[in-house]
């Protein structure tokens, strides 16, 4: 276990790495720092803490960079209570409020911010609902026989689905027709709607409900598929892949088979938990060389949505920690807007 002087070092070392992709001699510790002990000390402070298995040296005459270790000590008992400042939530909550109520969108727009402020690759997933409802549906006339069928799920979600409509329909009872099924279905379940499908003789009504189902039941399949991913560029820009790219081209290959999220083990975490995982830490040998700092977002344990940064192991966890707990809050939020 560190003494107090040696985890001030190693905060310091750690921050510095961070910052600069660069190994840290105990010289440059003691100019960039007021540490009030020679640059002696701080040599010897190092060398207990690469005994300890938290630093090492990658080469003989160079300085020293943090473990895998070092970096999961930083996390856990050197961070404490970060958080984002105001000015940057009240940033990030403006960016949403120019948005549409629509979680595409948003969960576009939230990977988007968080690759961009923390310069690493950032997924978010749709809501996931083991019971997909419908929240409202209308339909817009598009033509005489055409009209486009506009579907709210509980979460947000908008489906819309064009219909050829037959002749001779009178639009204002079509219309009547669509908006008794929004009242009637709201919070309903394909299966539950489908129960009233059976009963309907008209044509026009029967093609209507038969939409609003085939949009239920592609969404019941998809709500755990495809997340939003941005951010590659970021990532590739990172002193540790640029040279070659060999490093990410399993992890591209990972996101086009659609591995991605299932190796973050989102599906083991409790609701709101927050997770770091570091390196080796991860089941997947594809995640070796990063760091992941991902949540989830949502209203229950049956409803909800993964949100995650994934960077180098030298990612800023200082920064990446509190924006993606403050970014799982804003969807929280929004979330709850449409339920």
């Amino acid at each position: 276990m560190p003494t107090q002087r040696q985890a001030e070092i190693l905060r310091l070392l750690v921050d510095s790495y961070i910052d600069s992709a660069n190994p840290v001699s105990s010289g440059e510790l003691v100019y960039s720092n007021d540490l009030g002990v020679s640059s002696a000390t701080v040599r010897h402070e190092l060398a207990e803490l690469s005994e300890e298995g938290l630093l090492f040296r990658p080469h003989k005459s160079s300085g020293v960079v943090p473990t895998e270790q070092g970096y999961r000590y930083y996390v856990e008992s050197l961070l404490h209570n970060v958080d984002l400042p105001l000015n940057q939530k009240d940033m990030i909550r403006h960016q949403f409020h120019q948005v549409e109520l629509d979680e595409d969108r948003w969960i576009r727009l939230a990977a988007s911010i968080l690759s961009r402020r923390l310069e690493s690759l950032a997924v978010v997933t749709p809501v996931y609902h083991k019971d997909v409802r419908v929240k409202n549906v209308d339909i817009v006339k598009i033509s005489e026989y055409r009209a486009m069928l506009v579907q709210i799920l509980e979460g947000g979600r908008v489906q819309r689905a064009l219909i050829q409509l037959p002749g001779g329909i009178v639009w204002s009872n079509l219309k009547e027709f669509v908006d008794i099924l929004s009242t009637r279905y709201s919070g309903k379940t394909y299966s539950e709607i489908e129960i009233a499908y059976r009963g309907l003789s008209d044509p026009a009504q029967k093609q209507i409900l038969e939409s609003s189902i085939n949009l239920l039941k592609q969404a019941r399949e998809q709500y755990d598929g495809e997340p939003f991913v941005y951010g590659f560029t970021e990532v590739l820009n990172q002193p540790e892949f640029y040279v070659g790219g060999e490093l990410i081209h399993d992890l591209l290959e990972a996101v086009e088979k659609g591995m991605l999220v299932e190796a973050l083990h989102p599906i083991d975490m409790s609701f709101g938990e927050l997770r770091v995982v570091i390196g080796h830490e991860h089941s997947e040998t594809f995640l070796h060389p990063y760091g992941v700092v991902l949540t989830t977002y949502g209203n229950t344990s049956d409803s909800h949505g993964t949100v995650a940064v994934i960077g180098p192991t030298r990612m800023s966890y200082a920064n990446a920690i509190p924006s993606v707990r403050f970014m799982a809050d804003v969807l929280d939020e929004l979330t709850m807007e449409l339920l």
